[in-house]
């Protein structure tokens, strides 16, 4: 039973209460029921302020099991992220018979007019831009747009130099020589954003000065990464390339807009039959969407969380960071916090990361969401601190369509943070690595990241030819009893170097990577680089590594072992089965055995280790039992079927059949 609190709505003892919230609503109501009713004395609540204040009522009552809340369909406007506290189970999701409802951190724009001064624009003005607040992202009919860029959608400019020849100088953070007239002294200079393609970052920077008469451009953040510009990121990792955004001259082509920071005039100039009356046009306005911290047991169900804002580090902070780990933002945002579910719902139209569950979580389950057209990544787990977040579970969703503002940005990111599954997953279209998985770069005896599980995932179509140095799956880091099992990766197609299927990165150790069919790759279809006590095992790498060769070590001086058994690389267009360093020494120990290599090109020359014959390889401990030149009897390579017909010889060097019908969504 219950009854009606002139204020709050709820009284009395129950069991269960169900809460409900629509845009026709009133606060005045009780907010016990969906519809209102015929006399208008009773219905949903209107606005989550209510909502929240009748649930901070419900807190004091010991007796409730649960609270349900239902959303009715529509757009709701936030003035502040969504965030509540409850010492009951909350239940969010939507109506019944509705469709999900959208929670959105953006800002509706109306009142368009036709600009005075340029035919094919129009405007709107913005009530408090500043310094702090200024919209860097719209959206028009739901469809993400770009904003005014030089040089035009798509394409890049090339910087000549650094600022020194000597390329160890710290002042080639601060800026960079371009080539002459690509930038200008333009009219509010302040208001552009430039975008300079390092190796696995691209760096964002706000310009200082431009000196024209010498084409030097000096910037008010550096850059962040390991090395200087001009050093080891921008050999042919980067192209030295570089864009510039939201620049007024820039504004000529449809679809684009510019917001002028000055007068917060927003300009936009339509696609071919939009109609600038009728449209939805959304900007992002909010930081977070849905803020979740200090609670337990909250569930959201069938509903989409849509539009927020991002920001760099303040200047002058760098804004640079691998994986885009610098952003200190996200649609849906957790922390200190246990035992919440993701389940069916939609995160998309992002600043940054989708989801970041950050420090002092556990017990957090992702399932069946979807999340699109994101700024950086899809989801986003722990942090750069100590070992705090553990037990996320991201299972069955569909993430892509990344790295739309920080190219950098990954499907899936644990950084330190343990006993994480990443499961069942179709992740796909991002520039930068589908699935990273640690943050130390260094064999340290106290892992932060270890117990990770990376199995049974759909993940293709990375890179997409923007950035270098990536893995379709990535691991960094001590990892102890870290498994990737079993996931399908394919088309790895990096800038320059470094499109890599399996990429176990600096101080990789303690890793099991089985079961993975990996093809079509740019470079090799696996990369050990520094790692220690790996074992890769029973896999598949076809079609790999035409940039390099089909597999790949650098030990470097650094401690690199692993054991390479059972495995299968089959390759067409290569030239090279081994790459990077595998000469056996104190620092570099591996075995290979019980794998079987062969080319679709019959005057293939096998080379293997530094380049030496198979017989030559043998008599270093190598190889010994492998099959060289003998086909593996896929069933149709050249359409991607790589079930493995019941005849062939590997069999009997004791490769395990691969399920592939497991893998990806169910």
């Amino acid at each position: 039973s219950s009854g009606i609190n002139a204020e709050y709505g709820v009284v009395g003892c129950v069991n269960a209460v169900d809460l409900y919230v629509s845009l026709g609503g009133n606060d005045r109501w009780s907010g016990l029921s969906a519809f209102a009713s015929n006399d208008d004395y009773d219905g949903p609540f209107a606005t989550f302020e209510q909502l929240q204040r009748t649930i901070q009522y419900l807190n004091e009552k010991e007796v409730i099991d649960k609270i349900t809340v239902h959303i009715d369909s529509g757009v709701y406007y936030l003035n502040e992220p969504l965030s509540f506290h409850s010492v009951h189970p909350l239940v969010f999701t939507k109506y019944d018979e509705g469709e999900a409802p959208i929670i959105s951190g953006g800002r509706p724009l109306t009142g368009w007019v036709k600009s005075q001064t340029n035919p094919n624009l129009w405007e709107v003005k913005l009530s408090g831009v500043n310094d702090t607040y200024y919209p860097k992202q719209l959206w028009i009919n739901g469809v993400r747009r770009p904003r005014a860029r030089l040089p035009s959608i798509g394409g890049v400019y090339q910087w000549v130099s650094p600022l020194s020849k000597n390329t160890s100088n710290p002042i080639n953070n601060w800026g960079l020589v371009f080539a002459k007239g690509d930038i200008q002294n333009w009219e509010n200079l302040n208001d552009v954003d430039m975008v300079v393609y390092r190796a696995w970052t691209a760096s964002h920077h706000v310009i200082a000065n431009v000196f024209e008469n010498n084409s030097t451009v000096m910037w008010k953040n550096p850059t962040g990464s390991v090395n200087v510009l001009g050093g080891f990121e921008d050999s042919d990792a980067s192209g030295h390339r570089y864009y510039l955004e939201n620049v007024g001259e820039g504004l000529d082509e449809p679809s684009e807009w510019y917001l002028n920071r000055t007068n917060g005039v927003l300009s936009y100039y339509p696609l071919p039959g939009e109609n600038m009356q009728t449209i939805s046009a959304i900007v992002d306005n909010l930081d977070f969407v849905v803020k979740i911290e200090n609670t337990a047991h909250q569930t959201f169900t069938s509903i989409s969380f849509q539009h927020h804002f991002w920001f760099c580090p303040s200047v002058p902070a760098p804004c640079d960071a691998q994986a885009a780990a610098d952003t200190n933002t996200s649609a849906v945002y957790l922390k200190n916090s246990t035992h919440i579910s993701f389940e069916s719902v939609d995160v998309s139209r992002t600043g940054t990361y989708g989801i970041w569950v950050d420090s002092y979580c556990s017990d957090i389950l992702i399932n069946n969401i979807t999340t699109s057209d994101l700024g950086a990544g899809g989801v986003r787990i722990g942090n750069s601190g100590v070992d705090t977040t553990v037990r996320v579970t991201v299972n069955n969703s569909y993430i892509y369509n990344g790295g739309n503002v920080f190219a950098e940005g990954c499907g899936v990111l644990i950084q330190s943070s343990s006993d994480n599954i990443v499961q069942f997953n179709e992740i796909y279209d991002f520039s930068y690595t589908g699935v990273s998985v640690g943050w130390a770069w260094s064999y340290e005896p106290t892992s932060y990241a270890k117990n990770n599980s990376v199995v049974y995932n759909y993940i293709h179509n990375i890179g997409k030819q923007t950035l270098s140095d990536m893995g379709g799956v990535y691991t960094l880091g001590y990892s102890p009893n870290t498994v990737v099992f079993n996931n399908i990766i394919h088309d790895v197609i990096s800038f320059g170097y470094g499109g890599w299927g399996l990429y176990l990165d600096q101080a990789t150790e303690g890793t099991v990577w089985s079961n993975n069919l990996v093809y079509n790759t740019k470079s090799a279809g696996l990369h050990d680089h520094w790692g220690a006590n790996n074992l890769i095992t029973n896999n598949i790498l076809a079609f790999t590594g035409w940039y390099d060769g089909a597999i790949r070590t650098d030990p470097g001086s650094n401690l690199n072992t692993f054991n390479f058994t059972n495995n299968i690389i089959y390759v067409s267009n290569t030239t090279n089965l081994f790459t990077g360093q595998f000469s056996i020494d104190k620092n570099n120990d591996f075995y290979f055995n019980n794998n079987d290599y062969f080319s679709e090109n019959a005057t293939f020359a096998y080379k293997f280790g530094t380049g030496v014959s198979i017989s030559a390889w043998r008599n270093e401990g190598q190889d010994v039992n492998s099959l060289v030149d003998i086909s593996p009897d896929f069933a149709d390579p050249s359409a991607y079927n790589f079930n493995i017909n019941p005849s062939s010889p590997v069999w009997k060097l004791g490769f395990k059949p691969i399920n592939f019908g497991l893998v990806g969504r169910k």
